[in-house]
């Protein structure tokens, strides 16, 4: 396991330790005891003083949680014990991009949380040369027009493999791998919401967010920002007659894309591994496509960034050095 995967496996740990300790042990249900077991020595790894920051991080967002999900009431009353449970690796890429799910069964009421150590990123996926991006992100098949476009490329990959090749001994790995897939990407893409007007844009967004509501909790060095995606309904619902300290406005998805192009630097140069995607009520993407490991690979990963977010999604910061 790399060190980025550990510092995220740690930080979820953390996230579900602060939430024992907001709520009370005796008051929680871990339902996937395995999974948090495996997170916790991942946490046990690191020194005290990074436990304790990392602790320290998640206080002030799982307050303003508490302050916005009623139901957690419920559970700090004793009244009900809340189910904690870990999601697998697998559940994100199966569109649910939720790490820990807090939930009362017999409510019909549960609440995710997405936990991200240092980055921003939404999704890690990835192209090849038999990988139907359409249909595993928007349910519409690519064309063979595509295939046939990057099958060059990825014949040339495959050359490199078989020498055993590294990327750093890669040279121009732009102009010869990443911009002529991106290329295919970029106009099979503008097709597909060409032919299904309408559908690209919102099945994008939910693929990337995933099919349920949540709250994302990001830690950096400074600070951690808590935001809310609020598509369905499903957060800060009323309990008890109970409602929550803070409306949270449910979120419109996207219909159509504006523009998808190569994103270009501050000299107007254009990027060679980086697409910039703007999508109308407020969403901007970027696609940043990039080796994922020293070895050449059968595949490329994406790593997709929301660039920018409807107003109707707060952010919120607590910085580290300040109260929350």
């Amino acid at each position: 396991m790399g060190k980025q995967k550990q510092a995220g496996k740690a930080f979820e740990f953390a996230v579900a330790r602060g939430i024992i300790d907001l709520l009370g042990e005796d008051k929680i249900e871990a339902l996937s005891p395995r999974e948090m077991e495996a997170a916790q020595v991942d946490f046990d790894s690191l020194s005290p003083q990074t436990q304790a920051e990392l602790l320290t991080a998640v206080q002030g967002p799982l307050r303003t949680i508490e302050e916005l999900e009623p139901h957690l009431q419920v559970v700090r009353a004793g009244i009900e014990k809340l189910s904690l449970t870990f999601l697998p690796d697998s559940a994100g890429a199966e569109g649910d991009v939720r790490d820990l799910v807090l939930s009362l069964p017999y409510r019909n009421w549960q609440i995710g949380i997405s936990a991200k150590h240092n980055h921003e990123a939404v999704k890690h996926s990835r192209l090849s040369a038999a990988l139907d991006f359409g249909d595993k992100w928007l349910q519409l098949p690519v064309s063979a027009t595509y295939f046939q476009e990057i099958a060059p490329v990825f014949a040339f990959i495959e050359a490199q493999i078989m020498e055993g090749k590294l990327w750093s001994e890669l040279e121009a790995k732009e102009e010869l791998v990443y911009t002529p897939i991106l290329t295919a990407f970029c106009r099979e893409l503008k097709e597909l919401d060409r032919l299904h007007s309408g559908l690209v844009a919102p099945r994008l967004v939910e693929y990337l967010i995933g099919r349920r509501d949540f709250y994302k909790l990001m830690k950096f060095n400074r600070c951690t920002k808590l935001q809310m995606f609020n598509f369905r309904g499903e957060l800060s619902r009323s309990c008890n007659r109970i409602s929550s300290a803070y409306h949270c406005e449910r979120m419109r998805l996207p219909t159509r894309i504006v523009e998808l192009d190569y994103k270009r630097g501050a000299d107007s140069r254009e990027s060679g591994n980086t697409l910039w995607l703007i999508l109308d009520a407020g969403w901007q993407l970027s696609l940043r496509l990039h080796s994922a490991s020293s070895r050449v690979e059968r595949s490329l990963k994406f790593d997709i960034k929301f660039e920018g977010l409807p107003t109707s999604i707060e952010t919120l910061c607590y910085f580290h050095n300040e109260a929350p």
